[in-house]
């Protein structure tokens, strides 16, 4: 049945709906969240809308290992859509030990090529502040990566996010 309302169109009213229904329901939660691997992307793109929205209420919800398989999908799917949502979940999770160097350097790339889009750009970045928090001597590494940026090839909102960023480092 929800694999039915998510191969349609729905908005923020069933996306709000579904995710309190998915905090009740371990068993249809892990249903959707399987659903994020879907080769249908509409289906895919909606499961990983919803799990976004249950991941900002009880991150506790999203183990361990389902956290890994989030972080293979942002290492391997082409589609931004769910790249985006993909590191909004993993923003809103714990960073858990040992952390991927492939995702480190795949959330750089995200975060400075222009081949991304801005959401993207913005969300790998605000990630990898969260990855400085636990890993102590990524913190300057990220701060002078992110002061040498040329500024004049990136939007408005990348600009803001680097200097929230940047700030965040220097009080941190």
């Amino acid at each position: 049945m929800i694999r039915d309302i998510l191969a349609g169109t729905i908005g923020k009213k069933e996306v709000d709906a579904i995710s309190r229904m998915l905090l009740q329901d371990r068993e249809q939660f892990e249903q959707v969240f399987e659903m994020i691997f879907d080769e249908a992307q509409p289906i895919a793109w909606h499961a990983a809308w919803i799990i976004e929205k249950v991941s900002e209420k009880a991150p506790s919800s999203i183990s361990k290992e389902q956290n890994l398989r989030l972080i293979n999908l942002v290492l391997t799917t082409e589609h931004q859509g769910l790249q985006r949502i993909g590191l909004s979940i993993l923003h809103n999770l714990p960073v858990y030990q040992p952390i991927s160097v492939e995702f480190v350097n795949r959330c750089f790339e995200m975060m400075v090529s222009p081949k991304f889009s801005v959401g993207v750009q913005c969300l790998a970045m605000r990630v990898m502040l969260k990855i400085s928090e636990v890993e102590e001597g990524f913190k300057s590494e990220l701060s002078v990566y992110l002061e040498n940026m040329d500024d004049e090839f990136y939007s408005a909102g990348f600009k803001t996010s680097k200097r929230k960023v940047l700030k965040s480092l220097k009080m941190s």
